[in-house]
């Protein structure tokens, strides 16, 4: 990333939802203040964060920032742990073909994915919108909230955070 800087907005967005994370009673609302932090830094309609599930097969849809009905759709929404990219991914035809799935259900046409993998835990940040494509300093804030999901979990999971991280269907609905 050379001598790239994040700005001051993009900065204490981004402060905000670590010291968020900081804070939460469960790795769910810590992912979900990332994501939050992610969508609005980058601009993107739809933030999703996916996890690795206890399987280790697939990544789950634990966070998502979007309006709440679409927000309550892409919720569990699953990733073959296979199909997750070893590097950034910001062209809709390499994605995944979940990640492009829900890309046409959101009316995307501009997706910027990025994975973190640490230590037994992985988990991706997917940004998406219309419009522009991504910028570098939108890249290298997706590319801090990923790195920051992959310790969330680590954090979490040592501290013996066992509990779902999907949220509840009723939880969802109430917000549907």
């Amino acid at each position: 990333t050379g001598d790239l800087r994040l700005g001051a907005p993009s900065l204490a967005a981004l402060v905000r939802a670590v010291t968020a994370a900081a804070g939460a009673a469960g790795s769910a609302d810590a992912l979900r203040a990332l994501a939050e932090a992610a969508q609005a830094v980058s601009g993107a309609e739809v933030a999703l964060v996916r996890a690795l599930d206890d399987g280790g097969e697939r990544l789950e849809t634990v966070a998502v920032a979007a309006p709440s009905a679409l927000a309550a759709e892409l919720y569990g929404t699953v990733l073959p742990a296979a199909d997750l990219p070893a590097a950034p991914i910001d062209e809709l035809a390499r994605a995944p073909a979940e990640v492009r799935r829900v890309a046409e259900r959101t009316g995307a046409t501009r997706l910027l994915l990025v994975p973190a993998r640490a230590d037994g835990c992985a988990a991706s940040v997917e940004l998406l919108r219309s419009g522009d494509p991504f910028g570098a300093e939108q890249r290298l804030a997706a590319e801090l909230c990923a790195a920051q999901a992959a310790l969330i979990l680590r954090a979490f999971a040592f501290g013996g955070d066992t509990s779902s991280l999907a949220r509840p269907a009723l939880e969802l609905a109430g917000e549907a």
